[in-house]
């Protein structure tokens, strides 16, 4: 991934600290005994919002891959007290992993933040650290959210913004093109409002999961 967008993920960590407030309870299961990796995992928000870290006892063996040290810092804490919870600093485009190692890889709201040639690196990169059959589920903004056409566009659907961080809007079709040939087995969108008073704002998300293909 390109060291601008590193670097400023790396200052919005250091200067905000944890980013992300809103934890998503919607994310699929992960089984007792599974290999988990969250890639592009932040501050953990998938690991809290699934209990992982919470002291639960899950047997899940679960991996959160991220290229930001600031974002890892915030992580350690929450994992350190948990034997089979690991975070790794390492780049989505080539990850540090065998092929087949997971059962389940989540990408969620990872890709968007990728120019296209990156975006293309990290589903290969996906598809090959799962194992065949395997679950993949992304998580990106669409088109349709209000944000879209904010900021500099450096290709198209992608924009940088102040903070310097880029984020692609996709379309399903485009969802659905990037993962081919592994086969979707959902791929939905999810809308919401928010705001108050006369000033709604629009969200919207398009959630899938793929199985992973056999290998060439």
């Amino acid at each position: 991934m390109e060291n601008r967008f590193r670097h400023a993920w790396d200052r919005e960590y250091t200067r905000k600290g944890r980013i992300f407030g809103r934890l998503t309870q919607d994310y699929p299961e992960i089984l007792p005994g599974e290999r988990f990796l969250d890639v592009g995992c932040g501050d953990c928000r998938a690991f809290r919002a699934l209990g992982l870290a919470g002291g639960t006892g899950l047997s899940a063996i679960s991996v959160g891959l991220d290229h930001s040290r600031p974002a890892l810092s915030i992580c350690r804490p929450l994992v350190s007290r948990m034997d089979n919870m690991h975070v790794v600093c390492a780049d989505a485009t080539l990850m540090p992993f065998p092929d087949e190692t997971f059962d389940t890889v989540f990408l969620i709201h990872v890709l968007g933040h990728a120019l296209l040639d990156d975006r293309k690196r990290m589903v290969r990169e996906a598809a090959r650290v799962v194992r065949r059959d395997g679950r993949i589920y992304v998580r990106v903004f669409s088109l349709s959210d209000f944000r879209a056409g904010e900021g500099i566009e450096v290709e198209e659907g992608t924009y940088i913004r102040k903070t310097g961080i880029c984020t692609h809007f996709f379309s399903p079709g485009e969802i659905r093109d990037l993962f081919s040939p592994n086969e979707p087995v959902f791929l939905d969108t999810a809308s919401w409002t928010m705001g108050t008073g006369n000033k709604k704002l629009y969200r919207e998300e398009i959630h899938g999961m793929f199985l992973a293909g056999k290998r060439k």
